[in-house]
């Protein structure tokens, strides 16, 4: 079944923080409950990446997701967009078994 999968960040180096990419993923999960037609998959659990610099070490925090839908109700185009007004995302297609998960 054809997924898309996208990444979302929050850095340190730029402002971001682990509470931000909690509120970015709650927000994704909330519009996306509005579709039932339309499964969002968080793959795995955040993910924490140091960065050490000359007097610092920064913090990224990584969230990977994957979205499978199951009718025509919202076109690809249409779903990327609704991820892009909460924060935008570089976009891959591949091809995964049903994801099917308990709402």
């Amino acid at each position: 079944m054809r997924t898309l999968t996208f990444k979302q960040v929050s850095d340190e180096r730029f402002g971001g923080n682990a509470h931000q990419l909690f509120a970015i993923t709650e927000q994704l999960i909330a519009i996306f409950k509005k579709y039932p037609s339309v499964d969002l998959h968080l793959e795995g659990p955040m993910g924490e990446f140091r960065f050490p610099d000359s007097d610092h070490t920064f913090l990224s925090f990584r969230q990977n997701f994957s979205i499978q839908k199951h009718s025509r109700e919202l076109s690809w185009n249409e779903i990327m967009g609704l991820i892009n007004n909460v924060k935008s995302a570089h976009y891959k297609f591949v091809n995964k078994s049903d994801m099917r998960i308990a709402r």
